[in-house]
């Protein structure tokens, strides 16, 4: 039986809310209606007391229960913010027997000898700042509760067929159902879980929805959408890629990917792109399996993530690996690259299968006044720097922008350098003794590519937790993993 966790307010009015709520908890765990009616009693006798005893004339505060059922074992878990208890006194209350010396010390031990005969432990804990905690923990027989049958559903055989299609807007409701299914409220683009959004957006070009339906009964059991390139206009992503838990192992995905990148290709896309977590090696495979191929590390690129039955709860920020699939492999610009970065951007042009030359910087670059950079921060406390054209000013701009997105508590900060400028070779090492690091490559328009690096506000990453499907995917986490200067 999974907790459940109340709020309230410190009003007697909610008294007799939590009472019932706690009472249909019993017996959702099976408890018989004297359980849940002892219940009730306990629920309210500890509110009574907190509320009579534990505040000032008018002090308005949270009153947070959770209840939980273990083992056999119901717990009421209580915290709350009042006036701290003195913990040898109530265990003296909890000694006395006799009733009338319980009554002329104000009544307060009756509650207490109650709790004791319907309870197995009480327990009372000052937390400082927190608060106050009571626990109350009873043993109570349960009945064993069996599945529905009803919840089961027909999984298809393999000879079961399937549809892949694009998105019709009656399915949107059923894609934000999938985001949910497949990580619960922690997926990284928000707007997928509001179907307006998903409608919207498919419709004015931000997201391009394709479903995979079982033919059996016309149930959309899959998702997965292009996501423009706004910074590069090269490589549409692929991704909010979600599939009902009942039907992992049904297929569809492999075709489905196909179709996006065929379609990719139709539409002049010069590429397409993945982001695959690293906690697991499940969605690397799938974007191994379209042709995407590891490109770049981006360490701790969001928030942590929860996938049912997949992986346990995260309990750090999720790191992406970046894959990519350049559909026109051998049409690169000469790269101005930083020398010590140079035998490792060649690895990663070997695994991309593509070729480019490297030009040695001149010692000296002539710059003009201003340079053009664009920034912009996303959801995920992170930032985004693209120098767009080197200027004199570039470096100052970097500098104001990471002091001011530090300051703001941002976690992680990618900045992209343009590999066919003299500049990024000769500056790379300045921004370093910033504290950026190497992430990778990232492909761009008709060829002009990007050196991506980054910066961790505040963070030591364990970079041991992360997880590749390939060879050179752990090369590549090592590689990044020794730049990083903390």
């Amino acid at each position: 039986m999974e907790p459940v966790t109340f709020k309230i307010s410190n009003e007697v009015s909610m008294i007799p809310v939590i009472q019932v709520a706690a009472a249909a908890y019993c017996r959702a765990a099976g408890a018989g209606d004297e359980i849940a009616g002892q219940t009730e009693l306990v629920i309210e006798e500890i509110l009574a007391n907190i509320l009579q005893y534990e505040y000032l004339p008018g002090q308005r505060e949270t009153i947070t229960l959770t209840l939980s059922l273990r083992d056999g074992v119901l717990e009421w878990l209580i915290r709350f913010r009042g006036i701290p208890f003195d913990t040898a006194l109530l265990k003296q209350w909890e000694k006395k027997t006799d009733i009338s010396e319980i009554v002329e010390g104000g009544g307060r031990g009756l509650g207490m000898r109650l709790l004791g005969q319907l309870c197995d432990e009480v327990k009372y804990r000052n937390m400082g700042w927190q608060g106050q905690e009571i626990c109350v923990r009873r043993s109570i027989p349960v009945r064993e509760i069996k599945p529905d049958p009803a919840e089961k559903k027909e999984v298809p055989s393999e000879s079961s067929r399937i549809i892949i299609r694009r998105m019709r807007p009656d399915d949107a409701a059923t894609i934000s159902k999938l985001a949910y299914f497949a990580y619960r409220y922690t997926y990284v683009r928000e707007e997928v879980y509001e179907p307006e959004q998903v409608r919207l957006r498919n419709a004015d070009g931000r997201m391009k929805s394709y479903v995979i339906v079982n033919e059996l009964n016309d149930e959309v059991i899959g998702h997965m959408a292009q996501f423009p390139d706004n910074l590069f206009n090269a490589a549409p992503e692929v991704g909010a890629g979600f599939v009902h838990p009942h039907y992992r192992k049904s297929g569809g995905f492999n075709e489905l990917t196909d179709l996006m990148i065929r379609d990719a290709q139709a539409e002049a896309w010069q590429g397409g792109c993945g982001m695959a977590v690293t906690s697991h090696i499940y969605s690397q495979l799938a974007a191994l399996r379209a042709g995407m191929m590891e490109a770049a590390l981006f360490v701790s690129h969001v928030r942590p993530l929860a996938i049912p039955n997949i992986m346990d709860q995260a309990v750090s920020r999720e790191s992406f690996l970046y894959l990519v699939n350049i559909f026109t492999p051998n049409t690169r610009q000469p790269y101005y690259a930083p020398s010590r970065h140079i035998e490792t951007i060649e690895k990663i042009l070997r695994n991309l299968s593509i070729t480019s030359s490297f030009v040695d910087a001149p010692a000296e670059v002539l710059l003009p006044d201003h340079g053009k950079m664009d920034s912009h921060t996303d959801t995920q406390l992170c930032g985004y720097m693209v120098i767009r054209n080197w200027g004199s000013d570039t470096l100052r701009q970097v500098h104001d922008v990471l002091r001011r997105w530090c300051l703001d508590r941002l976690e992680t900060i990618y900045l992209y350098l343009p590999l066919s400028q003299p500049a990024t070779a000769v500056y790379c090492k300045d921004l370093e003794e910033r504290g950026f690091f190497f992430a990778g490559l990232m492909p761009g328009r008709d060829g002009a590519d990007w050196l991506v690096m980054q910066y961790l506000n505040n963070q030591r990453y364990d970079y041991k937790t992360l997880k590749a499907a390939t060879s050179f995917g752990k090369t590549l986490i090592d590689y990044v993993s020794n730049c990083d200067p903390m």
